[in-house]
C-alpha cells in the first residue's frame, strides 16, 4: 500500500507498498461513486477530478456539490492524478498504471511505459512545456518530454526511497517530498535535482511554495516546517496535530488549509508559522485538498466532502 495515500485505509498510517497486480478489466459504475476511497484530486479548468480505489473516476462541474462517474479502463488502485491544463491529464496507480485524457476526464486510456505490475505509483506532475513525471515506490520515477507519448526512467534519488509528492512552484522550481526526511528541489524543471537540509528525519508528504515564495514541508506526527530561504534553514511551525499530515493547499495568499489523519482541517492565516484546527472535514482520514470559493474540497477514506472555512 501506498504510505502516503492508500494508507489511508488504516487510518494513513505509514505501511509498506504491497502492489496489487490485476485490475486490468474495466472499472465497475459504482451506485455511489463519491463514498468510495478517493485518494488523490486535481483541477481540470473549472472541473474537479478525484481517483481512488477499483479504478474509480469522479468528475465535479460544479466546485465539488455533484459528481459523475466516468469511465475507466482499470478496475486496480488509482492513487494520482495532475492535468497540464483544461483536457489533457494523467492518472497513475498501483500495477504500474498510467492512463491519459485528453477531454478533461470524460474520457481515459492507458498508456505504454516501461512500467511494470511490480511497480507502484504515488504521484504525478504535469508541466507546461509538455513535461511529465510519475513518481512513486522505491525511488520510482519515469518522465516523458512529449506528454506521455515516449517514457524514460530516471533516477533522482540516491537511495530507493519513496517519493511521496512532486510540486512546482510558481518561480518554476520542482519540489521533491520523500520519506527519511529526504527534501529536494530541481531549478530546471527536473533536469537536476538539489537535496536539501532536513529539518527531521521522518517521511515527508509534501513541499510546497507559497505564494510569497515561503516553503512550507509537512509530514509524520504533525511535523510541519517552513523556510524563508529556499530551504536553507527550516522553523517547526506551532501545530497541536500529532497525527501525519498528508496534503496542505494555499487557499488564498497566507491562508494554508492542511489535513490527514483524524480528518479534522487545520488553518493558518500567517503562511503555515502557525496552524489552528479549524472544522471537521466529515472524513476519518483526508489524503488531499483542493481550494473552491469559500472552502475546499477533501477526498478521503469515506469519499468526497466540501467543507467551508470560518471567516477570520
Amino acid at each position: 500500500m501506498s504510505p502516503r495515500r492508500v494508507a489511508l485505509v488504516a487510518c494513513l498510517a505509514v505501511a509498506v507498498l504491497a502492489p496489487a497486480h490485476g485490475g486490468d478489466e474495466p472499472a465497475l459504475l459504482a451506485r455511489t461513486p463519491t463514498k468510495t476511497l478517493l485518494l488523490d484530486l486535481a483541477a481540470a479548468g473549472p472541473r474537479l477530478v478525484a481517483v481512488g480505489a477499483h479504478g474509480m473516476i469522479v468528475l465535479s462541474d460544479d466546485a465539488g456539490a455533484t459528481w459523475t462517474q466516468a469511465p475507466a479502463p482499470v478496475s486496480g488502485m488509482l492513487t494520482c492524478i495532475a492535468f497540464a491544463d483544461a483536457r489533457r491529464g494523467w492518472a497513475a496507480g498501483h500495477g504500474g498504471v498510467v492512463l491519459a485524457t485528453t477531454d478533461g476526464g470524460a474520457s481515459w486510456t492507458r498508456v505504454t511505459t516501461p512500467a511494470t505490475v511490480d511497480d507502484s505509483f504515488l504521484d504525478v506532475l504535469a508541466l507546461p512545456d509538455r513535461r511529465l513525471f510519475v513518481v512513486g515506490a522505491y525511488g520510482l520515477c519515469l518522465e516523458s518530454r512529449d506528454s506521455g507519448e515516449t517514457w524514460a526512467r530516471r533516477t533522482v534519488l540516491d537511495e530507493d526511497l519513496h517519493i511521496n509528492r512532486l510540486t512546482r512552484g510558481a518561480s518554476g522550481r520542482l519540489y521533491l517530498a520523500a520519506e527519511a526526511g529526504v527534501l529536494a528541489v530541481s531549478p530546471d524543471s527536473g533536469d537536476t535535482w538539489e537535496p536539501l537540509e532536513s529539518p527531521y528525519e521522518g517521511s515527508f508528504y509534501g513541499l510546497h511554495e507559497l505564494a510569497s515564495g515561503r516553503l512550507l514541508a509537512h509530514g509524520l506526527r504533525g511535523h510541519v516546517y517552513t523556510s524563508d530561504d529556499r530551504g536553507a534553514t527550516w522553523v517547526a511551525s506551532e501545530a497541536g496535530h500529532t497525527g501525519l499530515i498528508a496534503t496542505a493547499v494555499e487557499t488564498e495568499p497566507g491562508v494554508v488549509v492542511a489535513a490527514g489523519a483524524g480528518g479534522r482541517l487545520w488553518i493558518s492565516r500567517d503562511g503555515g508559522l502557525t496552524l489552528v484546527p479549524g472544522p471537521a472535514s466529515g472524513l476519518t482520514a483526508v489524503a488531499e485538498l483542493a481550494a473552491v470559493r469559500g472552502g475546499v474540497v477533501a477526498v478521503g477514506d469515506s469519499g468526497v466532502v466540501v467543507s467551508t472555512l470560518p471567516a477570520p
